[in-house]
Parts: structure tokens; C-alpha cells; sequence
């Protein structure tokens, strides 16, 4: 026999009542996602840059990548204004970034960073990219890391150097930053 916790009965009643219409209808990925965030106490986020393009000099070396606006910040672990993942207990983290570069030359070297505590010479994570040519630039990873409460997480691009200035691509959907706690 399979004891359940009292945590295993709230998720069950959560996705039971998702399924069913009621006093209180969780007919939406959000309200779901919300409701067993506290019970589960979960903790993630997912932000965007809003349509605000960021552009990048040429030769500008490692340039953070800003993502002010949160669509969700479960358990109060992203500071928007700072576009950083800070953790608030230790743990396991599984984050994404992406960032649309918005054109590219043949010859170019682009990199996207995840940095743990601003150190940009040892990031946790690195993806190169060539383009192939004149056109946009998608540099999307993911990674999971191991991290002690108030480590931090940011993005940071490398776009080499390039012949002329290039924008991060701001549209909602093409460049963003998420993270989540993994427990």
C-alpha cells in the first residue's frame, strides 16, 4: 500500500478540481500552475524583453542580456530590473535562455552564456554559433546546475567582432530567459 503525503492529497484535489468546474474553476495553465506552485512550492520564472530590442556594438565583448518583463516569478526568485535568477535556498536549477540576434555575417562567431554569480570567464554554460549568413540568429540552451541559496544566474552574449552592430531581438517570442528549481 501507497501512503500519500499530505502534499501528494493537495496536488491530487488541485488537478482534480482543474478538471471540474466550480467555486474554484482551474480551467487555465496559470491558475493550475499558481495553485500548485503553493502547494508544491514551487519556485520558477519566466521573463521577456517586451519588444524592446537591445542592440550590441561591435567588439563589445560579453554584454548582459537584459529581461525586465516577468510573465510569471513563482516563490519571488527573479529580480527583473536586474534580469537575474537569484536562489533562495540550495538545490538544483534547470534554466533556459534564448536570445534572437537579429542578423548575422558569414565568418561571425556568436556566443550565449548562462553565468552563475557574475563570473562571465567561467560561465555555467556556453553555446557557440556561426551563422550561415545575412540572416537572424537564434541562440537558445538550456542547463541544470547545483546552487547554494543566493548564487545567481544572468545571460550574457559574446557576438565577436562583428562589422556593425547588432540587436538582441525583442519580440515576446523569440528571446527570453526561465529558471526553476528542481526538487
Amino acid at each position: 500500500m501507497v501512503t500519500k503525503t499530505p502534499k501528494d492529497l493537495a496536488a491530487a484535489d488541485l488537478l482534480n478540481r482543474a478538471n471540474h468546474t466550480g467555486t474554484q474553476p482551474m480551467n487555465s495553465v496559470t491558475g493550475l500552475e499558481a495553485a500548485l506552485s503553493t502547494v508544491l512550492g514551487a519556485k520558477g520564472f519566466r521573463a521577456h524583453k517586451n519588444a524592446v530590442n537591445q542592440s550590441i556594438a561591435s567588439g563589445a565583448g560579453n554584454v548582459k542580456v537584459t529581461y525586465t518583463t516577468e510573465v510569471y516569478d513563482e516563490g519571488g526568485v527573479y529580480d527583473a530590473p536586474n534580469s537575474r535568477m537569484i536562489l533562495t535556498e540550495p538545490g538544483l536549477v534547470h534554466l533556459r535562455a534564448a536570445a534572437y540576434i537579429s542578423s548575422g555575417a558569414v565568418g561571425e562567431t556568436y556566443v550565449l552564456y548562462i553565468v552563475k554569480n557574475g563570473v562571465t570567464a567561467s560561465p555555467v554554460a556556453a553555446k557557440i554559433h556561426r551563422p550561415p549568413g545575412a540572416v537572424g540568429v537564434m541562440l537558445d540552451m538550456s542547463v541544470d546546475d547545483k546552487g547554494i541559496a543566493g548564487d545567481y544566474y544572468e545571460v550574457y552574449v559574446n557576438l565577436g567582432a562583428m562589422a556593425q552592430a547588432r540587436d538582441v531581438f525583442g519580440p515576446i517570442g523569440h528571446s527570453f530567459f526561465m529558471g526553476h528549481m528542481i526538487h
